[in-house]
């Protein structure tokens, strides 16, 4: 550990701007985290004796900040990647993201200040997370927060996702931390660390013990997952190996604790030792958030199968006589499609941005195919060149939507309740008129 006693008894700031009050965690040969208080929010009041403007200790901002050690000085390249990176979260508003305020550089220490978050981390939860609803919100809240970095361009690939790396605010959400200069935005960036010096092990997947291996957001999945496993267990899935065991042919130890299926086999899921076929973070939120409720995992699977038996249909169309001309397949494809999507719209509360967009995109490059297909059903042909225009207004529609809920995710971040009552009545009423205009697609 640096030598930061000067900053403690000498009464010096950190910096010129932070006291330094008490050691928090060291993180390995890293790092370590420090409560602090930001000296420019203290109150000020006028001296008694003398008339002068004093500052009371005690009454500032409460921040914690991540030392780096001497030993991980940064070169003029490390300096610069680690300014990147940090303008890259710099820029991600969202609750369930501990943002990162500010960051710098004292007597050759890099550092970052985050808010300090007096609950704790989710390592308190190991084996104490009882209640159904609060595993469904633990898995709801991070795996938004994971949503929301995997579909930045390019993605954040967070790479550390364990139980110390997810912190519990003042309203007792869920924030993953830890993503300022660590993080890995991008898949061919050649800023990522040595696979052997960025992550745990225990909570590493199988692809990461792997030659070649290129970040990716199955890979974060696996070890939500592994996290969820060990707060449920108090034990990680594959001990000391992590992922590694996987590649031997180790299977799932499976959970045996008293909750449900639905928990347990999306723990199982993200626990699949082929990153292809680990779930979403934005299908796990949604479905959390619904606390399993709805079947549309299978739903989504099966519509899938059917999409790509009819296409298939099309392709050997040619060759062997089928009962569907082209155009009705095509037509069918995409109205499954939106079949999905106006059930979903009358039973969520607000949209998801992400995920209609996909697939109304999805929908109209079908219907657009259909479109170039001869038919002798011309009424058919109006009703899609129809839908298509509908399909292309919400889709513009949908770009103020994920504005204002941008607006919201920061307002909310920043704590300003004015702004978050008005911003999120702006988004329940623009999700209102965009599920009532998908209902009548």
């Amino acid at each position: 550990m640096q030598d930061l006693s000067k900053y403690i008894d000498g009464g010096l700031l950190f910096d010129g701007h932070y006291r330094l009050i008490k050691l928090l965690s060291t993180e390995g040969g890293t790092a370590d985290v420090w409560l602090a208080e930001n000296y420019e929010s203290v109150d000020t009041k006028l001296s008694e004796d003398t008339d002068d403007v004093i500052r009371v200790d005690g009454t500032g901002v409460l921040v914690a900040i991540k030392i780096y050690r001497p030993k991980n000085i940064l070169d003029v390249d490390g300096e610069q990647n680690f300014r990147s990176e940090f303008k890259t979260i710099f820029n991600c508003h969202h609750t369930n993201l501990l943002p990162t305020t500010d960051y710098s550089i004292c007597e050759g220490m890099p550092y970052l200040v985050m808010p300090f978050c007096e609950n704790g981390s989710a390592e308190s939860l190991i084996g104490k997370l009882d209640s159904e609803d609060d595993i469904w919100k633990f898995l709801a809240d991070v795996s938004a927060g994971l949503s929301f970095l995997h579909s930045v361009n390019p993605p954040i690939i967070h790479q550390d996702i364990k139980p110390a790396n997810i912190l519990i605010d003042s309203n007792r959400n869920y924030c993953i931390t830890d993503f300022g200069i660590s993080v890995k935005s991008g898949v061919e960036d050649d800023r990522y660390l040595d696979n052997e010096s960025s992550g745990t092990t225990i909570y590493m997947p199988p692809e990461r013990f792997k030659d070649g291996y290129k970040p990716n957001a199955g890979s974060d999945i696996w070890s939500f997952g592994a996290t969820v496993y060990e707060i449920l267990t108090e034990d990680v899935p594959f001990g000391n190996q992590g992922g590694a065991a996987q590649l031997e042919g180790a299977q799932i130890p499976p959970i045996k604790n008293a909750v449900s299926k639905k928990i347990k086999n999306i723990v199982y899921a993200c626990l699949n030792a082929d990153p292809q076929k680990r779930p979403s973070a934005e299908y796990i939120a949604e479905y959390a958030r619904r606390k399993g409720k709805s079947n549309r995992l299978v739903l989504i699977t099966t519509i899938s199968i059917v999409v790509g038996a009819v296409l298939l249909s099309v392709i050997l169309w040619n060759s062997r006589p089928q009962a569907l001309e082209p155009f009705a397949v095509y037509k069918n494809s995409g109205d499954s499609i939106i079949s999905l999507q106006k059930q979903e719209a009358t039973e969520i509360k607000v949209l998801n941005y992400g995920m209609t967009l996909n697939r109304l995109n999805n929908a109209e490059a079908i219907y657009t195919k259909a479109l170039r297909e001869v038919t002798d059903d011309k009424s058919a042909k109006d009703s899609i060149r129809n839908r298509i225009v509908f399909i292309q207004e919400i889709i513009v529609a949908l770009d103020e939507y994920k504005g204002v809920c941008d607006t919201l995710d920061f307002v909310t971040n920043e704590d300003l309740p004015i702004q978050i009552s008005i911003f999120s009545e702006k988004r329940d009423r623009i999700s209102e008129t965009l599920k009532n205009k998908i209902s009548n697609l």
